[in-house]
């Protein structure tokens, strides 16, 4: 009896001394890998995007906000591509297959010598889609509009993309850079109305203006300025 007291002691006890020390151990790990996490830089994105889909190319506006680089290697941002594709009023041709594509990304980037002349960045998005394209197949569940005699019907659908790329860039300045880059979208959950998933995977071509500033630079400049200003409030205090 003194045996199977002494054993259901040990299991009662073992697991509580264990989960004692499992969050000191996982707590120095998870700083282990913080620490190793250094803050470079904030950059951010503005220029031109080419997405193709359904065998037509859109054309519109690329944005990468707040853009936070860490070891100088890697960099993640949020972003928006809105690209359209409108017919012309007049024009012989029918509407595009395609005529709104609107993106929200989340964008990760492994950065190459960022600080080199020449530079490259391997970045891979995930993308949340809006699309709305035209044909003539009833019903329509956004709109409909005339367009050479003909009724047109404008479907819309929302769906994910996985887009892995390459960029390059060229360091005009310290703070600026000219690049260019494509990708390659993967299309998930499109819906019959506008298409299928092969009719939204295909290639995009960027081009834009990277930025970078330092805001913690900025934040310590404004922290001493501020007191250095105390300092001279207060030293005038004393001579009054």
């Amino acid at each position: 009896m003194k045996i199977i007291a002494l054993v259901l002691l040990t299991f009662a006890f073992f697991p509580f001394s264990a989960k004692a020390q499992e969050p000191a151990s996982v707590t120095d790990s998870t700083r282990a890998i913080f620490e190793n996490i250094k803050y470079s830089y904030t950059q951010f994105d503005i220029g031109y995007c080419g997405i193709r889909a359904k065998g037509e190319m859109l054309n519109g506006m690329n944005f990468n906000f707040a853009g936070w680089v860490y070891n100088e290697k890697w960099a993640t941002s949020f972003g928006a591509d809105m690209a359209s594709n409108y017919a012309k009023l007049g024009h012989p041709e029918s509407p595009k297959k395609v005529s709104s594509y609107i993106s929200l990304h989340w964008n990760n980037e492994y950065l190459v010598r960022p600080r080199s002349l020449v530079n490259f960045s391997f970045p891979f998005r995930v993308a949340w889609v809006n699309a709305i394209t035209n044909d003539t197949i009833a019903p329509y569940n956004t709109g409909a509009f005339m367009y050479g005699n003909k009724i047109y019907f404008q479907h819309a659908d929302n769906f994910f993309t996985f887009s892995p790329g390459v960029n390059v860039f060229l360091n005009v300045f310290r703070t600026i850079s000219i690049g260019a880059g494509a990708n390659y979208r993967f299309a998930l959950g499109v819906d019959k109305i506008v298409g299928s998933n092969a009719d939204f995977s295909d290639y995009s071509l960027l081009a834009f203006l990277r930025i970078k500033f330092d805001t913690r630079a900025w934040t310590k400049r404004m922290y001493q300025r501020q007191k250095e200003y105390m300092k001279q409030l207060e030293s005038e205090g004393k001579d009054k």
